[in-house]
């Protein structure tokens, strides 16, 4: 009668001699691990907080002066406005391709490895300076598209709203300094894109106002688009002056000294410690393997004897 079960005492007999074949397995996948580690790009992350900028805006506008604005069909621009649409603008795609445009940064952002301040290394498997080619990204030998920079900046680019009402924004790329410096980009061109559109709402009002008061005849229409004039030049005004419109900074951008990725000692022991648990699973396999060959085997021998 043969025992199917295996006890501890077989997983030891088997196990125990297997341990050069254990060792051997664990090595070749640490090693295999650690190889893999080093084929990794050092990444770097740079992370700044930042702040709504408090309303410098006019005092809310009377019910009278919005009956009035509703009705000549302008549409004013009031304080407490919610922040989340300007979040949801700042990892757009729109403004995200615009913003890369803009300043060049295509084959910063995909094909960046160094970076002083001056100059600039890149990847020669990807990008081709001298010639200003695209040598091939990943599997596509073309210039990456518009899709494709937007989802770079949702891989490399973080925008969290704290429960205290900050913002955390972090950026990561080979390049410790560029990491920064595009924190510093984004939060400069999302304070003026929306400072811009402002303004042009605020010069559209005051030039349809304006109209609206030289078609006026009454005192009290007149006194009132006066008022609605002279509120829009004030936010016009503080507008154009602030530089830090929408956030500014609580704490700013710094250029990261350590790497954030690869964390090359963990990705050693994981695969240690896989390996181990490959290997030994090897063994107890064959063993139940060879623990079911023996059972048909002494079968077989004892059906022929009884035959």
């Amino acid at each position: 009668m043969v025992d199917n079960n295996l006890s501890l005492k077989d997983f030891l007999e088997d196990v125990l001699p297997a341990k050069v074949f254990i060792f051997v397995i664990t090595l070749l996948i640490t090693l295999s691990g650690i190889f893999y580690s080093l084929t990794l790009h050092d990444l770097y992350k740079s992370t700044a907080i930042i702040k709504p900028v408090d309303e410098k805006s006019s005092p809310e506008i009377s019910s009278n002066f919005s009956q009035l604005a509703s009705f000549t069909g302008i549409d004013l621009i009031q304080g407490n406005q919610s922040i989340e649409p300007i979040i949801a603008t700042l990892q757009s795609r729109s403004f995200l391709n615009n913003f890369t445009k803009e300043r060049s940064l295509k084959s910063d952002i995909f094909a960046l490895v160094y970076w002083d301040g001056e100059k600039k290394i890149f990847d020669k498997s990807i990008y081709d300076v001298q010639k200003n080619t695209w040598v091939g990204l990943d599997n596509i030998k073309l210039e990456p598209s518009e899709e494709d920079v937007h989802d770079h900046y949702l891989d490399n680019l973080s925008v969290i709203k704290l429960e205290n009402g900050l913002i955390e924004i972090s950026y990561t790329s080979r390049s410790p300094l560029f990491s920064k410096k595009v924190i510093e980009w984004l939060i400069q061109d999302i304070n003026n894109f929306k400072k811009n559109k402002d303004v042009r709402k605020y010069e559209d009002s005051i030039t349809f106002l304006k109209n609206q008061l030289s078609l006026s005849s009454a005192s009290e229409t007149r006194l009132t688009i006066s008022a609605l004039i002279s509120n829009n030049l004030k936010d016009l005004a503080l507008a154009n002056i602030s530089d830090d419109y929408i956030f500014e900074y609580i704490d700013e951008p710094f250029i990261p000294e350590k790497k954030t990725y690869p964390r090359r000692s963990l990705i050693a022991i994981l695969s240690m410690f896989g390996g181990i648990l490959t290997s030994i699973v090897t063994v107890i396999f064959l063993s139940i393997l060879n623990l079911r060959f023996e059972k048909n085997s002494i079968y077989k021998i004892n059906k022929r004897r009884n035959v």
